[in-house]
């Protein structure tokens, strides 16, 4: 049984071949001329779809070396045998999210067109489109009207497309989302019956950004750069929510789920790592939080990851995570910067860089889910994918 765990995705008995033992390192594993941070699985596990700022992907050819071949922010390779795929499509720029869902491929980033990896043709998009798994795009999902701004975060469930970043956006229907919005899965029109969100950070509504998102049963969970949310929709005020939020499937911040999570200081003039949650995957037992943050409720330190109760969103003191190699690990202010966290059984995964945006200095590491004591620690070469912001495990 092939286990592939990616930050936001887990596919399991998918394949036997190929199997990955956790803290091993793939040398035939593609060469990008710079390093992938995202990754994604097709649905029946014959392909990895991965993202990031490459121009350029390849594989070792006998005595030739590595043969590159031009992949402009999107790559896919084999698991088989790791080999670049034809899959072509071909973003103007950077890609930063991906999301499998059955055959349709969801990308995220900076990007406003796509050129077709069919038909050649240059479509025009805003941040975000949904690809096939031939590498065409999908015509039938161009949702907005009037874009500014970009797309950072992905969720999809059965019924809705869930898109947060630092944006502003109207569709056709005059429907209008900020930062966070709800399409319909099966038309890509904006759900204009959910809320409309105006987010604020430290007073400002500038620079406020929803980087991730969750889901978990009907629920949606939320972290990014945020610490007051006005529910337009339903004429309510939430203050006081740090950088985490529970929404319930109409559109409502769940008071009862307010775990005040925040950095206690940031220098005067913007200076310093900015206070933010990356990473929310939600378990059926257990919320899991990382980011920059380095404070929950009244004051109390903690290091960039946390972890809440599903159900009542309390946050458990007990299971206090450390690496015990801090040389290799970021503190800003006496937070970590902690950019992807995955439960999975008895473990949690996480990786992070040294500074937003830097693939220098990553560090990866995996706990036990009852102790948080270190059960992982490998270390990766350099300028290959395993040394990136994502990360693939395997275990037979």
């Amino acid at each position: 049984m092939l286990i592939i765990i990616f930050p936001f995705l887990l596919v399991s008995d998918v394949k036997a071949t190929s199997v990955i033992s956790i803290g091993d390192y793939i040398d035939e594993f593609p060469d990008f001329d710079s390093p992938p941070y995202g990754m994604a699985l097709s649905e029946d596990g014959e392909v990895i779809y991965l993202i990031g700022d490459f121009t350029k992907a390849g594989n070792l050819v006998g005595e030739l070396g590595v043969t590159l071949f031009d992949r402009l922010y999107m790559a896919a390779m084999d698991t088989d045998d790791y080999t670049v795929t034809d899959w072509y499509p071909i973003a103007n720029y950077e890609v930063t999210e991906i999301t499998v869902d059955g055959e349709d491929i969801y990308i995220a980033g900076e990007f406003t067109s796509i050129t077709d990896g069919v038909t050649s043709e240059v479509v025009s998009v805003s941040s975000f489109a949904r690809l096939k798994n031939d590498g065409s795009v999908d015509s039938s999902c161009m949702p907005f009207s009037y874009f500014e701004g970009y797309i950072s975060a992905i969720e999809i469930t059965d019924d809705y497309i869930y898109l947060g970043g630092d944006f502003y956006m109207e569709d056709e229907f005059e429907s209008a989302a900020s930062d966070l919005a709800r399409l319909q899965k099966d038309t890509c029109i904006m759900d204009n019956s959910w809320s409309y969100y105006e987010f604020h950070y430290r007073d400002s509504v500038e620079e406020t950004e929803v980087k991730t998102i969750d889901s978990y049963g009907e629920d949606i969970f939320i972290g990014g750069r945020f610490d007051y949310v006005y529910d337009n929709t339903h004429d309510v005020i939430n203050d006081s929510l740090g950088e985490f939020a529970k929404i319930s499937p109409d559109g409502r911040i769940d008071q009862e789920c307010i775990p005040p999570i925040y950095t206690y200081y940031v220098p005067a003039g913007g200076g310093g790592v900015p206070s933010s949650v990356y990473s929310v995957n939600v378990s059926e037992n257990y919320i899991y939080v990382a980011g920059t943050f380095d404070r929950i409720g009244e004051g109390v330190t903690v290091n960039g990851l946390v972890r809440l109760d599903t159900e009542t969103c309390s946050w458990d003191s007990d299971w206090l995570p450390y690496l015990d190699d801090p040389e290799n690990i970021l503190t800003s202010f006496g937070g970590y910067n902690t950019r992807r966290v995955k439960s999975f059984l008895d473990n949690v995964f996480i990786s992070g860089g040294i500074e937003f945006g830097s693939y220098d200095t990553l560090y990866l590491g995996g706990f036990n889910n009852l102790t948080g004591a270190v059960d992982w620690y490998p270390e990766f070469p350099e300028y290959k994918p395993f040394a990136a912001d994502d990360f693939l495990i395997g275990s037979d």
